[in-house]
């Protein structure tokens, strides 16, 4: 070890085990003597023996950043940050693959590549502290150009920019490449900073399968022959959650949900409700709360912003003693995900149901939230007033069981959504001319027999289900391809189905459309 000797052997296979070794870097070398004295010693190998009770190092590279692009011949300045919990480091070693291109004995660490050729390397720093324990960054990734060389062209021509989908979704990428003073080698495409794949050769594309609900930035990436890279465009893709699997209209509370104590009344007039959020893009259709028995007086449903602007208004009608009162909006509302909104209703004769404390904790049901008290101010809020109002005072986080009714799609006027379970159907098929992107269900009401028709703008698969009133899945009417202004008619057969409220939702390329039909005997 240096010009320590450790031991000999005089046989073959020659060998020695050096024990107890401290911590610490050594070079060691083998000397070997023939029988006529004649000495030769080997090449030195260097091991580092690093203190067991050690905390290695941490070292990360700061610049460039992983797949930064350069001009031959490059200069490129490599940065790194490495520190020690329980030491100091020693030295942080930069290389290139495994050839060690340099080293920097003291912070900031840096070392400074000059005339890097054309080509792909694969940076990283070594990082050695005062124990002798050594850490490795992770690689980064860069590439030098040919100076002559032109880079490569590329875009993305699908999916277009803000296309939508429904999760989980399959999103076919498709770009187009070309160099004019040489070939692509290949066309790399990316979510983010993500690399989805990769494809070889002409024409360009990738299956991006199982899509979460999200929104993604897509881009394709573009190398020829020289090593120049060239990245597309941004294209912005948004994948809604399936609104089937919600099985709207929906509401933050069960319909057995309700108070469980004494109806109050505090001598006036006031203003009821509860601040909301949809994790999805939606529409308000209806309010609705929960009247105990004895809560006379006229009840009027709001919508409010945030900020208290009103949206919508509507009064309660036909009500019954007891139970949950609902009355549907003129118009349905259109509402932004992620944002709050007050559902909330007047009391002419100042009767009310409260559970108090009530909103400590968030009230959820895909993909309504009733929010948790501190999220976007208290929730549970109220005001005495003689008119509607927006409410804006709150006590202990009260709810005071008002709730939203909400939809992934706007509902035909004449009826809304989806049902259907032992129901038969058949479909017929004819040329339509001018086709619209229109359902229509008829007869509706109806007793025995009624009839889906629609045609899509564009073609490809379309999903018919139907649900009961209450948004529950009764049975899948019919999934399958047709053509674009083809017209389809589906039976329905509610001869084996109560009477009652059902829901037809229809799911294509162009969206969800909702139809309310009604069967009466």
């Amino acid at each position: 070890q240096g010009t320590t000797k450790l031991g000999e052997d005089l046989s073959s296979p020659y060998s020695f085990s050096w024990s107890n070794a401290s911590a610490g870097t050594y070079s060691l070398t083998a000397r070997a003597t023939d029988d006529k004295a004649a000495v030769t010693i080997s090449t030195a190998v260097n091991v580092t023996v690093s203190d067991s009770t050690n905390t290695p190092p941490t070292v990360s590279i700061t610049a460039p950043a992983n797949n930064a692009a350069f001009i031959a011949p490059a200069t490129i300045v490599i940065d790194a940050t490495a520190s020690d919990t329980d030491g100091t480091i020693s030295k942080v070693e930069f290389f290139q693959g495994t050839t060690k291109l340099g080293e920097d004995l003291s912070s900031p660490y840096s070392f400074s590549w000059s005339n890097a050729a054309a080509g792909t390397y694969s940076l990283t720093a070594r990082a050695t502290d005062d124990k002798a324990a050594v850490t490795i960054s992770t690689a980064v990734n860069v590439t030098v150009s040919d100076p002559t060389n032109t880079p490569p062209t590329v875009s993305i021509t699908a999916p277009a920019n803000n296309a939508a989908f429904i999760a989980p979704a399959t999103i076919v990428i498709d770009a187009t490449a070309s160099d004019t003073d040489g070939t692509i080698t290949k066309v790399e495409f990316f979510q983010g900073t993500t690399k989805l794949g990769e494809d070889l050769s002409s024409p360009y594309s990738f299956s991006w399968s199982n899509s979460a609900a999200g929104t993604y930035s897509l881009t394709a990436r573009a190398t020829d022959d020289k090593a120049a890279v060239t990245t597309s465009a941004v294209v912005s893709v948004t994948v809604n959650p399936d609104p089937g699997g919600f099985g709207c209209p929906c509401t933050v509370f069960e319909p057995t949900a309700g108070p469980t104590n004494q109806l109050w009344n505090d001598g006036q007039a006031l203003q009821l409700g509860m601040k909301f959020r949809s994790s999805v893009n939606g529409f308000v259709t209806g309010v609705r709360f929960f009247k105990q028995a004895g809560n006379t007086g006229t009840h009027i449903g709001q919508l409010y912003s945030r900020t208290g602007s009103l949206l919508a208004q509507a009064t309660f009608t036909n009500e019954t003693a007891s139970g949950w009162q609902e009355v549907a909006l003129s118009s349905p509302v259109a509402i932004n995900a992620n944002t709050t909104y007050v559902i909330s209703y007047h009391s002419s004769s100042g009767f009310y149901s409260a559970s108090n404390p009530f909103f400590n904790s968030a009230t959820v049901k895909t993909p309504l939230t009733g929010l948790q008290s501190g999220t976007d101010g208290p929730n549970g809020v109220y005001r005495y007033s003689g008119t509607p109002a927006f409410p804006n005072q709150n006590y202990q986080s009260g709810n005071y069981w008002v709730d939203v009714v909400f939809d992934t799609s706007n509902p035909l006027k004449t009826t809304a959504t989806s049902v259907v379970s032992s129901v038969k159907t058949s479909v017929s098929q004819s040329s339509d001319p001018q086709p619209k992107d229109v359902l229509k269900v008829y007869p509706n009401p109806f007793s025995e027999i009624a009839y889906i028709d629609f045609v899509l703008q564009n073609g490809g698969e379309y999903v018919i289900n139907l649900y009961d009133g209450k948004g529950s899945f009764v049975a899948l009417l019919k999934k399958e391809q047709t053509q674009a202004g083809q017209k389809n008619l589906i039976e329905i057969d509610g001869r084996g189905l109560p009477s009652g409220i059902y829901l037809v939702r229809l799911q294509s390329q162009k969206g969800t459309q909702t139809f309310r039909i009604a069967i009466n005997r």
